[in-house]
């Protein structure tokens, strides 16, 4: 049982240092919202274009 509480206050700590690092530096997020919503689209983009495509089965001739 002490393992398991030494392991909580460790991810306990570090939580509480990303929670200050995201309030101190709210713009570095930015980036990566960013990115975010290109994955998205672009994503269904690509997948509409190859979904257009017929798939050939190499094994048949």
């Amino acid at each position: 049982m002490l393992v398991l509480k030494k392991i909580a206050k460790f991810v306990s700590d570090w939580m509480a240092l990303i929670v200050i690092a995201v309030a101190a530096m709210p713009l570095a997020m930015v980036p990566g919202a960013i990115f975010s919503v290109w994955h998205n689209i672009s994503g269904a983009v690509l997948a509409a274009i190859l979904n257009r495509f017929e798939i050939k089965d190499k094994s048949e001739k």
